[in-house]
Parts: structure tokens; sequence; C-alpha cells
């Protein structure tokens, strides 16, 4: 303990009263014992020296360096392994799938088609997910940007008062220029990635001018038939529509060469327009790319796989959708908003199509959106002589 006091010590018993501090005061005492730890003086044989502590910093050892050295080496070679590894896969996905081969018969016809698509003659590098079917398809929705071409609208009536519309992109053509034109699959538009790609491929080839079809209610398209009668959704059943476009087409540009591609749906619509046409149909060339030319054959693998389930209910879902969108258009007709939401779980064949396009049940509708053996060796036939051969089509 301390002590503070005023007085001498003579005086000490007589002045106790003016003592700062007392003995007794243990507060004071530990605030008196804090304040002077606080100074930092070192005691005799308590230098510096002698506690080891130094001035200075010691210097670092060469243990940090060679671990910072360590860590530079192993992320190179890992980097290196993956880069050899990455390589030998794409050497061997090149070397495995084989480029398309172009079969066709050996005519001057045939020799100055293939000649005259520059497209046809280059070198052809696979998608890595073409050994899968469903990632391809998954692939092609998704890889390519969704930009929206300003398209030139034209709007085309049909005989049922129904409607339909041809993008022209990037504005519609003269007379005499070729036109190719672009039918998108079930649920897609004109604005779908895929078809605006290969618009502008079409475009930067200089093979013609491109245009693309919305099918009814697509696109932002209105649902409408003729003297108030409930309007026609569009499906598969697509064919008559479509020989509607091509005779418009021909009456407007009487000299212009016509061209189709399809997909899907499209491309089943286009090879059974075909094969219905015969010499009268107005296209020059066509190519259906994954055409559904079995449609119960699809039906079937959707009902009777996982997988195909999957897919009937996300088209169906998509469907439903559609059939909201125009539910003022289609009120007061045979097929409710309730019935069109069952078509997801049920079927759409029987719940909206044949309803709506007068037909008995889903195997009519299945018969006339088909193609079928026969269909297509009458479009092979048709062909003189043909770039693909009628067994290789059939």
């Amino acid at each position: 303990q301390m002590a503070v006091a005023l007085e001498s010590d003579a005086d000490q018993d007589d002045s106790s009263s003016g003592e700062i501090v007392g003995a007794e005061d243990d507060e004071a005492v530990e605030v008196s014992g804090d304040r002077l730890d606080d100074v930092d003086t070192p005691s005799s044989g308590d230098s510096p020296t002698s506690r080891g502590d130094s001035p200075t910093s010691q210097p670092q050892t060469s243990e940090d360096g060679s671990g910072l050295w360590r860590l530079l080496l192993t992320a190179s070679a890992s980097a290196a392994t993956t880069a050899v590894g990455m390589a030998l896969l794409f050497t061997r996905w090149i070397r495995e799938a084989a480029p398309p081969e172009l079969r066709y018969a050996p005519s001057e016809e045939n020799v100055k088609l293939v000649m005259a698509v520059p497209l046809l003659l280059r070198s052809y590098i696979p998608n890595v997910l073409t050994r899968n079917g469903h990632l391809a398809s998954l692939f092609g929705y998704i890889k390519l940007p969704s930009w929206r071409h300003r398209c030139d609208r034209e709007l085309v009536p049909l005989s049922d008062g129904g409607t339909v519309s041809v993008e022209w992109f990037p504005s519609r053509p003269a007379d005499g220029v070729p036109v190719i034109l672009m039918l998108p699959g079930i649920n897609n538009d004109a604005a779908f990635p895929y078809v605006q790609h290969v618009m502008r491929l079409v475009l930067a080839e200089g093979l013609g001018t491109p245009a693309a079809v919305n099918w009814r209610g697509l696109g932002g398209l209105p649902l409408s038939a003729a003297g108030g009668a409930t309007p026609k959704v569009y499906c598969g059943l697509g064919a008559p529509d479509l020989a509607e476009i091509l005779s418009h087409l021909r009456r407007r540009l009487p000299s212009s060469p016509l061209y189709a591609v399809g997909w899907s749906m499209g491309g089943c619509i286009l090879v059974r327009h075909m094969a219905e046409a015969g010499e009268g149909c107005e296209l020059r060339a066509a190519m259906a790319v994954s055409p559904a030319l079995d449609v119960s054959a699809v039906q079937r693998y959707w009902q009777g796989t996982p997988v195909g389930r999957l897919y009937g209910l996300a088209i169906g879902f998509k469907l439903w959708l559609y059939f909201l969108s125009h539910r003022r258009e289609l009120a007061g007709g045979p097929v409710s908003v309730w019935r069109a939401f069952l078509g997801v779980f049920r079927g759409y064949e029987d719940e909206v199509f044949a309803p709506l396009w007068g037909l008995s049940g889903h195997e009519e509708y299945w018969r006339r959106c088909s193609v079928g053996e026969e269909l297509v060796r009458r479009v092979a036939r048709r062909a003189s002589p043909p770039v693909a051969a009628a067994a290789a089509v059939a």
C-alpha cells in the first residue's frame, strides 16, 4: 500500500486530514498501480536485451518464399494438365464425330445445286451435344442470343377467316428475288432464336430474302374466324394454311423462286403440304429438320417414357398459356379454360384440337397430321432427280 501526505513527518499526527489518498483506500491503490504499470521503466537486470526484445524486427526466413514458389508451380502444373486433357478430348471428339455425307444422284442439275450452296462445302465441326438428343434440343433454345430483328410484318388472311403473318427480314423483296420461308415448330414463333439465327445466316450468305411464318395466334397475332365462328388454334393441321401462304406469295411475287425450311411441327406441315400439292407445289426446294412424320409414334413416346412425359407436360403447359392468352376470342366455344388445362395432363388432341377443328378424337388428329411412308415416297418421287435417294428418305 502507498500513502501520500502533504505534511512533514513531524506534523504527521496533526495533519492526517491533509492526505490525498489514504493507505486504506484499496481502489486508489489499484489506480495508482495501473498508472505505474503504464510506465515501462526497465529495472536493473531487465533490459531489452535481457528480455529478448530487439529494437529492430528480425528478417523473414526463406520458408515463405519457397512456399510461394511451390504454390505457383502447383497452379501451373494443374493448368497445363487441364489444357492437355481438354485438347485430347477435343481431338477425339473431332475424329469420332464425322461430318455429314452428301448423297445425291450425279446429275448436272444436282451438281450445280450442291456447288451453289457454299455452306455444304465448308468444314463442319459438330456440336459437342450432338450425341444426346435431349441436350441438343435444349441447347438449340439457349445457345443463341434471343435478340429480335425488326421485321416487316405482312398479314395473310386465310379462307376460314383466320390470320397468319409472314415476317420479312429486313423488308419485303422485289419480284424475282429468291425467298426462303422459315416454318417454326410447336409453341414457337418467328422471334425464336434459332429461327432468327437462320434468317441472319441466309441474308449474310446472299441466298435471298428470309422470312418466317407466325402461325395462328402466335407472335402477337389475334385469333379470328369468319362469320362469328369460334376461331381455330394453330396445331399440326397447318398444311392448308401453308398452301394459302404460298399461293399468296406467288400472287405477289410471280417470278421469285420460293424455298422453305421447317422444324419439328413446321417440318411435318411442310412435308405433308408437298405430298398433298404434288406437281402443283409452289416450292422449288425445301428442307425439313427433325419433322414429326409419325405423330402417333411421337405421342406413344411421350406417354410411355418418363422423359417423354416431361416433354409432354412442358409442351402442354405452354399450349395452355397460349390458350389462356386467347381465352376471350375462344369464349363461348366448345373448349373452356378448365378443359384446356386438363389437356396438359390428358392430351391436347382430345381436349382442344379435335373439338376446335371438328375432328372425332386423337386418332383422327394423329392420322391427319402424320405424313406416312406413302406420302414421303410421293415427295421423293416428285424430285427429278432427288437430291436424297427415295429409299433414304422413306
